[in-house]
């Protein structure tokens, strides 16, 4: 006898492949087809997926020092054309609208490592000082 799978759980796994398929390709489009150098040093760090595909949440962040408000332009900008890439590699129904948003997690965790590191120096020097 074979159990099913609760729909939830069968929605939530297609939620994950086609979010990592999006990621995969999007990163692909950006090494290979985007020649704006305005998005030379933008990393995708995580997509995710409506439930009912039809949006999709491109987190991203870059690795230099930039304008935070042109990168999300320029983005903004390259929504269709992007689009239309995905249109041509990916097939779903629907190619799901993109929204790009800035990924703080990584200045989140900087934060909080450095917090951290502090909170440990001021414990040293506490036990020193006894």
């Amino acid at each position: 006898m074979i159990k099913r799978l609760p729909n939830t759980i069968l929605l939530n796994q297609r939620q994950r492949k086609v979010a990592d398929l999006i990621h995969k390709k999007l990163a692909g489009f950006f090494k290979k087809e985007v020649h704006d150098p305005r998005l030379f040093a933008v990393v995708l760090t995580a997509v995710t997926v409506s439930s009912d595909l039809k949006r999709a949440r491109v987190f991203y962040t870059f690795l230099e020092d930039r304008n935070l408000l042109e990168i999300q332009k320029t983005l903004n900008k390259a929504t269709n054309y992007l689009r239309c890439l995905l249109a041509k590699v990916i097939m779903l129904r629907y190619v799901p609208f993109l929204l790009f948003c800035y990924d703080t997690s990584i200045e989140r965790g900087n934060q909080i490592l450095c917090l951290l590191n502090g909170l440990s120096t001021s414990r040293r020097t506490i036990d020193e000082g006894l």
